[in-house]
């Protein structure tokens, strides 16, 4: 609606009146359908709780992979690997390496289609290489349509409550990830993504093979991933009274995080090393 011209004074504030006609949106038939393997045992009154929590959880991560489509930021990161033991679950190597240079994002996954169609733990010669799920992933069609969600129980100890998702079982044919989102109980504001890899060979310990995303809120509303890992049993074999067999040898665990955090113009916005730039 566009008014007429109006004055505004220094003198006193004066209320203006702006009336919008309605404008109603004719909808084509919807069909409903519903498929018991979705979401069952669902108690009642959850479908609701479930909506407002993704809904919440939906603004961080659309707003995390803006983020990343209009490149806003360039990052400094940590890589690191350690290996754990498969008991104590201490700290038995690590190995740290400094990412020099600015990057666009500091995480991002395969395509959404890729990772559906071959699965988050794929096979690259003698290798196996896993895969972590991105905002882009998790807010695509594909991935909603092929997951169900679920409320979660409440983390008293980091007061936070977690919305749960579990692929289809029709999706029993390739390794899938199920998780929780994590936020926080006062204010929704999501905190960070922790999943487990499905549908895995036994071989592989499929319970210990894991991840973790988390998120954080810039001072300006923008989202970021500041820090991730994934966990990775490694197997090999093991000869006990002349019979080889397959073992859990260690815990292999890869990730990253943002050591430092630079506006398109280069100046920074926190971090261990402070450094100027130059804009206009």
């Amino acid at each position: 609606r566009e008014t007429e011209p109006f004055e505004v004074t220094q003198s006193e504030a004066e209320p203006l009146e702006l009336l919008l006609d309605p404008r109603p949106i004719d909808l084509e038939g919807i069909d409903v359908t519903a498929d018991r393997r979705r979401c069952t045992s669902r108690p009642a009154g959850e479908g609701m709780v479930v909506a407002t929590l993704w809904d919440e959880a939906r603004k961080a991560l659309s707003a995390a992979a803006l983020t990343e489509r209009q490149g806003l930021y360039r990052y400094e990161t940590m890589r690191y690997e350690r290996d754990l033991d498969p008991t104590t679950r201490l700290v038995v190597r690590e190995e740290e390496s400094r990412r020099d240079g600015y990057m666009r994002v500091p995480f991002e996954s395969l395509p959404t289609t890729e990772l559906l169609e071959s699965g988050f733990l794929q096979r690259d010669g003698a290798e196996f290489v896993y895969y972590a799920p991105d905002a882009n992933v998790l807010l695509s069609d594909e991935f909603l349509d092929t997951h169900c969600f679920r409320l979660a129980a409440r983390d008293e100890a980091n007061s936070v409550i977690g919305l749960g998702f579990e692929p289809l079982g029709s999706r029993g044919r390739v390794v899938d990830i199920a998780g929780t989102l994590w936020m926080d109980d006062g204010t929704a504001e999501l905190r960070w993504l922790e999943y487990s890899y499905t549908n895995m060979d036994s071989d592989f310990g499929s319970t210990r093979a894991s991840g973790r995303v988390e998120f954080q809120r810039m001072p300006s509303g923008t989202w970021i991933v500041p820090e991730w890992w994934i966990q990775m049993p490694i197997i090999g074999t093991r000869t006990v009274d002349r019979v080889s067999r397959s073992t859990l040898l260690t815990l292999r665990q890869t990730g990253g995080r943002v050591v430092e955090v630079h506006e398109g113009g280069g100046r920074s916005l926190g971090g261990r090393r402070q450094t100027g730039g130059v804009e206009g």
